[in-house]
């Protein structure tokens, strides 16, 4: 069986398929290369990206991109992304919009009439069949134009606070947290173990220099125990293995690189983070550019340059102790590049989704987080060695 179908600028010899249900009939007239070509030329006016970014996302939502990525990686926030704008999506705005559209409308029209034509039900029931296949149809015509990606969703300057813990590595804060033999966080009592060196390999200093600060500047000898009278033999063995890690603790620095910070600020902040916390540095960044980024190689965390009440400020992010669990700790402002190791991307957080973020505990002014990021230099491969005759 078969109609010609004149309308618009077409005309088109319209097959049905003898013994096709109506919905089949629907779909083989719908499915006509003409009619497609003018369905699809009619549609092109409504076309629209479906991750269009209207500049204004808020930053909840920023938040649980980055935490999607940083969870499940590049699949995870492009997946929690299109979910976001899965229902109603652009392309379902459009294609309300282009029901509408005189052409459709007058396309419609004389498939009825063709349809009609070559079958026995009644004109309502062959247009609700049309109508339920265009409405599919128009779906098709405008994702096929849509070339935007989830990521397109993400703005360039579309900022989110993150938090590096080095060590983390998919754990959460509370399991990386420092230890020290008091319950109130000092220099005098915490332990210098796995947990806190990276604090000092971040700032730069070295043990020794600090050990030496401290014994000059302060009258306190970190690699000596101090013992009371009252003491139990558990807590002085406790003082004794804190008294250790000072002596047998190593890390290494780099004496081409100045310190990050100084000996000073380093003892205020364990003095000053009440109950501890994790080593950390919290830097306000383009999501995008730190998605988009290769984690096989290091981050470089670079200065900012900000305007503030006419004055400028270079900032690289906080560096310092914090606690997510109990929402102490205590930061100072960082203006140096810091290089993060490669494959770095479990040691992240989002900080403002992790316990008791930076913003909830300091309420900081919003350039004090602020950091640029690039890629840094890959490891020199090793040299090979030649075999041994």
């Amino acid at each position: 069986m078969a109609f010609q179908l004149t309308t618009g600028d077409i005309e088109a010899e319209i097959d049905i398929r003898k013994g096709a249900s109506l919905s089949e009939a629907v779909s083989q007239a719908l499915d006509n290369k003409a009619v497609r070509e003018l369905i699809g030329q009619t549609v092109e006016k409504y076309a629209r990206d479906v991750f269009d970014n209207d500049g204004e996302p808020s930053s909840d939502w920023l938040e649980k991109c980055a935490q999607a990525f940083i969870l499940g990686g590049r699949d995870a926030v492009e997946d929690h992304i299109r979910a976001s704008f899965e229902h109603p999506s652009a392309v379902d705005h459009a294609a309300e919009e282009a029901r509408g559209d005189p052409a459709i409308e007058e396309l419609v029209d004389d498939l009825v009439d063709g349809l009609r034509g070559v079958r026995r039900e009644k004109s309502s029931a062959i247009r609700d069949a049309i109508w339920a296949r265009m409405d599919e149809v128009l779906e098709e015509e405008l994702a096929a134009k849509d070339t935007s990606v989830p990521l397109d969703a993400i703005g360039k300057n579309d900022h989110v606070r993150l938090t590096y813990v080095p060590g983390m590595n998919g754990l959460s804060p509370e399991d990386v947290m420092i230890k020290a033999v008091d319950r109130v966080c000092s220099a005098e009592t915490v332990i210098l173990d796995e947990r806190l060196i990276p604090l000092f390999v971040m700032a730069n200093v070295d043990r020794d220099a600090f050990v030496d600060f401290v014994r000059e500047d302060k009258g306190i000898d970190l690699t000596q125990a101090g013992f009371d009278e009252s003491w139990s033999d558990y807590r002085r063995a406790e003082e004794e293995a804190r008294a250790a890690s000072w002596r047998d603790a190593t890390w290494t620095t780099d004496p081409d690189k100045p310190e990050l910070v100084s000996k000073e600020d380093l003892f205020l902040i364990l003095g000053e983070s009440s109950y501890g916390g994790v080593p950390s540095l919290t830097i306000s960044v383009p999501l995008k550019q730190f998605i988009e980024r290769d984690w096989s190689l290091p981050l470089v965390i670079e200065p900012a340059t900000i305007r503030d009440s006419g004055k400028m400020r270079t900032v690289a992010g906080q560096l310092g102790l914090h606690d997510f669990v109990w929402g102490s700790g205590y930061t100072i402002t960082n203006s140096s590049p810091i290089t993060i190791p490669p494959d770095s991307l479990k040691d992240w957080c989002v900080s403002e989704k992790t316990g008791h973020g930076f913003d909830k505990v300091y309420d900081m002014v919003g350039w004090a987080y602020r950091a640029g990021v690039k890629d840094g230099e890959p490891a020199p491969e090793a040299e090979l060695q030649a075999p041994t005759p």
